[in-house]
């Protein structure tokens, strides 16, 4: 299943349930890893990376505050709060992880064995 069909299944679930199965910032990574190639590595400053990318990844976040009827993340600390997860893996996924596809690197980051989920931070 590539990664926009789970984040479309992820949002039918939404809308038929009304519960969110899926962390806001583990939605924007199923969006922006979809498209991982489209991204290159403009610098290793994960901030620099954001600044270059902030119009494509603003709106996929904004994508994902719609399906999931969000409030919108004006302020910029709550943003990185709420989506930081998500630009992380992206940028890790490209510097990094370079050679995996963004299903692989999704997997890695998100999947039953990662150790994110061990000590429970993604549920």
């Amino acid at each position: 299943m590539s990664l926009s069909e789970l984040y479309s299944e992820k949002v039918n679930q939404y809308r038929k349930t009304g519960k969110l199965q899926v962390e806001p910032s583990q939605a924007l990574t199923m969006l922006l890893l979809d498209k991982k190639d489209d991204f290159f590595p403009t610098d290793v400053n994960i901030e620099h990376f954001y600044h270059d990318y902030k119009e494509e990844i603003n709106a996929d976040a904004l994508k994902v505050e719609e399906d999931f009827d969000l409030e919108s993340l004006k302020d910029f600390d709550k943003f990185w709060k709420t989506y930081g997860r998500a630009i992380e893996v992206l940028f890790d996924g490209i510097t990094q992880m370079s050679l995996m596809s963004g299903e692989d690197v999704y997997q890695y980051c998100y999947g039953d064995n990662n150790k994110v989920k061990k000590i429970g931070g993604i549920k």
